[in-house]
């Protein structure tokens, strides 16, 4: 039974066919080049009118099953175009804010091994800041020590000059008591 639907969709699509081809034969003012337009269409016509009604709704319901087949296969496609245009947006969107996401933490590795390489050279420098001051204070100290023994040695030698000079005097002058109080200058005055 489907065959001879088959073969009656068939028929009428070659009928459909034959008729369209039928326009577009030739003709000048009306006349056609070997063929009777009229004839032709009034023969086609009496063929689909034969044909038994349950073919023509067939051919009807296959044309409509192939526009809506058409129509979903377009739909499908322009949706399938869609989804791959949205899904190349959302990658490129994606991988731009990976290379934004990844440039950031470069520019903050690059920032820290910056700081990092700072605060080492600071550390460093304020190290041998600290061991130059030291050296510096010893050799201040050290200095100001070899001053004080020198002032000190110098004034122990001029102290020992003077207080020979003293008994000196003392022993010229016949005075025997090497106390202070018992000498003629001042208390004050002897105080430094």
């Amino acid at each position: 039974m489907s065959v001879k639907k088959d073969y009656n969709i068939d028929v009428t699509r070659l009928l459909d066919k034959l008729s369209s081809q039928i326009e577009d034969i030739p003709s000048v003012m009306g006349i056609s080049w070997g063929l009777n337009k009229e004839n032709l269409r009034m023969q086609i016509g009496k063929i689909q009118g034969s044909l038994p009604r349950d073919v023509l709704e067939a051919a009807a319901i296959k044309k409509e099953t192939d526009r809506i087949i058409d129509d979903a296969r377009q739909d499908a496609d322009s949706t399938l175009d869609q989804s791959v245009r949205e899904a190349e947006r959302i990658l490129a969107e994606t991988q731009a804010e990976a290379d934004k996401i990844l440039e950031e933490a470069k520019a903050k590795q690059l920032e820290m091994l910056s700081e990092s390489e700072i605060m080492k050279l600071a550390a460093a420098q304020a190290e041998e800041l600290k061991k130059a001051a030291s050296v510096e204070a010893d050799g201040m100290r050290h200095g100001a020590d070899e001053y004080a023994r020198d002032v000190l040695g110098k004034l122990e030698a001029r102290i020992e000059q003077v207080r020979s000079s003293v008994e000196r005097s003392r022993s010229e002058l016949g005075v025997t008591s090497t106390k202070m109080e018992d000498s003629p200058i001042p208390q004050e005055e002897l105080k430094v």
